[in-house]
């Protein structure tokens, strides 16, 4: 079983990204799409799949997932499902009103939602809460043992899936990826070349050697120039 089976529209692909994850770095099971589903997959027998094998369900609530007819579909089996008493489920507002829910199922509105989206941490913090049944004692996977972390950090590798099956890190890609090879997806999420430079700058004076033990000093120079081109002034964190 599932801890939590995530529903959301395309649309809205960033934020229920930054949840799935979120929620998946302290140690929770979660349904979600771009995690769950695997190539020759049946589309619609995986999602029922997913949220029949799930505990509880979050519904990631805005104008595009009111409006979508496959939403609806996971909606009212979510919603069905915890009228029977079979699910939690955990309603984000995310740019809706309670009129505009209720518009489209009347108990939904019924059922007390976060709708104080700010910051993605403090969503992820009170599911945690409600997720891990109120716990007194949790553990939490520290973040710098999240892979894509350490990739971003500069202290490990990450496998690019190509028929030389090549490994790189963080420096090691910057210096020898052509331009038209942008952007990176890593664990969820889209990276330019500016957004991995700017990682970079934030530690490239403040701890050289990491640079220096992938590329040597002629890359640690290299990635210097880079960073200052593209309006990152590494110095400014040394």
């Amino acid at each position: 079983m599932h801890d939590t089976f995530i529903s959301y529209a395309t649309e809205d692909n960033d934020f229920a990204t930054d949840i799935a994850y979120g929620l998946k770095a302290n140690g929770l099971s979660t349904w979600f799409a771009p995690l769950s589903l695997k190539v020759g997959d049946k589309l619609l027998d995986s999602i029922e799949k997913g949220l029949n094998e799930s505990r509880s369900g979050i519904l990631i609530i805005t104008k595009s997932y009111l409006a979508k007819k496959w939403t609806s579909f996971e909606m009212d089996v979510l919603v069905r499902q915890h009228i029977e008493g079979k699910k939690l489920i955990f309603p984000i507002w995310h740019g809706v009103n309670k009129e505009e829910v209720e518009s489209r199922h009347v108990g939904l509105g019924g059922i007390v939602a976060i709708t104080d989206i700010q910051s993605t941490q403090q969503v992820v913090a009170q599911l945690i809460e409600v997720l891990s049944s109120g716990a007194k004692s949790r553990g939490v996977i520290p973040i710098w043992e999240d892979p894509a972390h350490r990739f971003l950090q500069g202290f490990s590798e990450i496998n690019l899936p190509t028929h030389r099956g090549v490994t790189t890190t963080i420096f090691e890609f910057l210096l020898h990826t052509k331009e038209d090879d942008y952007p990176l997806w890593l664990a969820g999420k889209l990276y330019s070349k500016d957004d991995l430079l700017y990682k970079v700058s934030q530690y490239l004076a403040a701890d050289p050697e990491r640079t220096k033990t992938w590329v040597g000093d002629e890359g640690y120079q290299q990635i210097w120039k880079m960073c200052i081109e593209s309006g990152y002034d590494p110095s400014i964190y040394g």
